[in-house]
């Protein structure tokens, strides 16, 4: 982040430093988690269908029993009572530890609790901005980090709906038609100053609490049962970011609202049991509180291509567990949040690229060298450059020229072109034989009914008593060949005289000529 030129003019030297290390190594963490994202291949909708079908959520599979054992449903509900006894006396523990937390914020006035909102929202403000020009105020990094750590994110208020409240109420569309409030900081400059925080808890306020009748009570509430107990202070840390920040960067959380309507598809497909894509329904996992398990989300990074090439098991479920029992909000255990997920997914992305040089060294596999070069092709910089440069060196490591096969590249896509050609010249040259076969067979279809009906026209002549009037009789209701009877014999005395009808050569039946 640029800074004065004569230095930073409201914290020493050592610890403006330090503050440059902590954005670079942001940068370099949300370069890997958008990395990751890019990697899963979210605008591709038949990839992504084809990853989700790899689930094998099917009725036949679960019902079918592996090598006459119990089936898989059964086999579930005979572990699941052992997992379950263990995961509520996990979730006794959990809750008692955070009712001592919530325990010293009950009794506190609101005149108190508003004066330690306001020593949050210094805790949380943006450390650089401050370095640069002595202001505090909250960036979207510290606004996503806040309500992170206080547990506040579920299925309804998701990261995107955190990011379109601090977007709003920064560019001044929630300061419209309210009495007597004017805006705070700049519009647009992306920063929050400590009145516009309090806009954006309210609106937190309307999300969580949507009947509540008393806004500041509700304020209030919610700053006592969630903020005030989870919340770091300056003193533990409350200005300096995890690793897992650059889930928050403004061009991450851009990505992530981007990618919303795959991800939150695929939260909910690897978190419930339909077999069918098509018939997942976000509304259905947000208004019943969908969740999703540690067995399902490494399911899900086997689907994807993510393990074990890119990261192990055993390492994704430790993510798993670190993150669901540090911020997940439903306080329940072995089960996250959506939001969480994506927090999940940002560690998963954090600990690949750790791994990443040290898998292209150590692989072996063809097919492993593709995956973690399409990974590093989608990694933007510093961390995507960086991986490609590792990949080269590996490739001329093992005696192949990296710059040759670049340089053959084109070749190698003259041949895939040339090969899509000809395949598409095959496809019409059988496109335009099917058709003539089908001229063909319909003129043969029209000879052989021409030819039926002079066959026919043929025997009727020759059955009739003057071998001109049309047979059998009865059928002609024509008024020159009305019989008295009709059941008079052809040929018989007492009959009238009948119409002869001749064919000329205009109206003969003739047999078309073959091709």
């Amino acid at each position: 982040m640029p800074h004065n030129a004569t230095g930073p003019q409201f914290v020493s030297p050592s610890h403006y430093r330090i503050l440059e290390m902590q954005h670079e190594e942001l940068l370099d963490n949300a370069s890997k988690i958008q990395g990751l994202f890019h990697f899963l291949n979210f605008l591709d909708t038949a990839a992504f269908d084809r990853c989700l079908g790899r689930s094998g959520k099917s009725p036949e599979c679960l019902a079918r029993a592996p090598e006459g054992g119990a089936p898989p449903r059964k086999f579930v509900a005979i572990t699941a009572a052992g997992q379950a006894l263990k995961a509520k006396q996990a979730e006794a523990e959990r809750a008692a530890l955070l009712g001592l937390q919530r325990q010293d914020q009950r009794a506190i006035s609101m005149e108190e609790t508003m004066d330690r909102l306001k020593d949050t929202f210094m805790a949380y403000a943006d450390p650089m901005l401050y370095a640069n020009t002595g202001r505090r105020e909250m960036n979207i990094v510290g606004w996503c980090r806040l309500l992170r750590d206080c547990r506040l994110l579920d299925n309804r208020l998701t990261l995107v709906a955190a990011d379109v409240i601090f977007t709003r109420v920064d560019a001044g569309v929630d300061v419209l038609g309210m009495p007597g409030v004017t805006g705070g900081t700049t519009l647009g400059d992306l920063h929050i100053d400590h009145s516009e925080f309090l806009r954006c808890l309210r609106a937190v306020v309307r999300t969580k609490f949507p009947t509540a009748t008393d806004q500041n009570e509700a304020l209030g509430l919610l700053a006592r049962k969630w903020i005030l107990p989870f919340s770091r202070g300056l003193g533990a840390g409350g200005g300096v970011g995890a690793s897992v920040d650059g889930l928050f960067n403004r061009t991450t959380m851009n990505i992530v609202r981007t990618y919303d309507r795959q991800l939150k598809k695929l939260f909910a497909y690897s978190g419930s049991s339909e077999a069918d894509p098509a018939r997942v329904n976000w509304s259905w996992v947000r208004d019943h509180d969908g969740t999703i398990t540690s067995s399902q989300f490494v399911l899900m990074l086997l689907n994807f291509n993510v393990t074990p090439v890119l990261l192990s098991k055993n390492a994704a479920i430790e993510v798993f567990v670190r993150c669901e029992s540090a911020n997940d909000g439903d306080e329940k255990v072995g089960t996250m949040y959506y939001p969480t997920f994506l927090e999940t997914l940002a560690e998963v992305a954090l600990a690949v690229g750790e791994a990443a040089l040290t898998r292209l060294r150590v692989t072996t596999s063809p097919d492993e060298l593709k995956i973690l070069r399409r990974y590093a092709e989608g990694s933007p910089p510093p961390h995507g450059p960086r991986v490609l440069q590792a990949h080269r060196d590996v490739l001329v490591g093992r005696g192949r020229d990296a710059p040759a096969l670049d340089q053959h590249s084109m070749y190698d896509a003259e041949a895939e072109r040339k090969k899509n050609e000809q395949r598409a010249a095959e496809a019409l040259q059988r496109q335009e034989e099917a058709q003539m076969m089908g001229v063909v067979q319909r003129r043969e279809g029209l000879r052989q009914r021409f030819a039926l009906t002079r066959l026919r026209n043929f025997y009727r002549d020759v059955r009739t008593a003057n071998n001109n009037t049309t047979w059998p009789p009865e059928r002609d209701t024509s008024p020159t060949n009305r019989r008295p009877g009709n059941n008079a014999n052809p040929g018989s005395e007492g009959e009238d005289p009948v119409h002869v009808a001749f064919f000329d050569s205009e109206r003969a039946i003739k047999t078309p000529r073959p091709l």
